[in-house]
């Protein structure tokens, strides 16, 4: 009976240090702020649309891969969102992976999961970047193409009058502990 007991303490002890290690992970975390700041690598059917600024800037050849992908009812956009993650606290703060969803105007334009931990430092700042991969053809169901245009069109400046919301919505997870509701990030761009 003596050591079935022993046996139940250790088993605790050993609970109640993981737990506080989590405990603190999630506060450091909780005291960490993120702010956007940017989406770059804007491409269309493999096609770099960063240095587009209107259709005289399409070489033959980009147009064909654009056309071709929009006939095949598949049309690959990706991009890379990149927010930066500021630490105030005195140790460094760990992220074991995020769940994020990517928005633009409101409306969802992807979601997925940075599987992939990174750390931010104590009292700095490290750069987090997620790579969208999506269908743009999905994309223009469920957004405007307006929307779209002007998002576009302010990624690459070549529309200065007008502003595009995009908000990413993440939900960290460390040691397997997700936190309860997403941190909602927005911009202007």
């Amino acid at each position: 009976m003596r050591k079935n007991k022993v046996f139940w303490w250790i088993i605790s002890l050993v609970f109640i240090l993981f737990s506080c290690g989590i405990v603190s992970q999630v506060k450091r975390l909780s005291n960490c702020s993120f702010e956007f700041d940017r989406i770059e690598n804007f491409k269309l059917a493999q096609v770099n649309l960063d240095k587009i600024q209107s259709a005289n800037d399409f070489n033959l050849s980009d147009a064909a891969k654009i056309m071709a992908a929009l006939s095949s009812q598949k049309a690959e956009l990706s991009f890379d969102v990149k927010i930066r993650g500021h630490n105030p606290d005195s140790k460094p703060a760990s992220v074991d992976k995020m769940d994020y969803i990517i928005l633009l105007e409101g409306k969802e334009l992807a979601r997925g999961n940075l599987d992939k931990k990174f750390t931010i430092p104590a009292k700095g700042s490290t750069p987090i970047s997620f790579n969208i991969q999506t269908d743009a053809l999905k994309l223009i169901e469920k957004n405007t193409i307006k929307d779209l245009y002007a998002l576009y069109e302010n990624i690459t400046k070549a529309n200065k009058s007008n502003s595009s919301t995009v908000g990413i919505k993440v939900k960290p997870t460390i040691n397997n502990y997700t936190f309860p509701s997403y941190i909602t990030l927005k911009k202007k761009i």
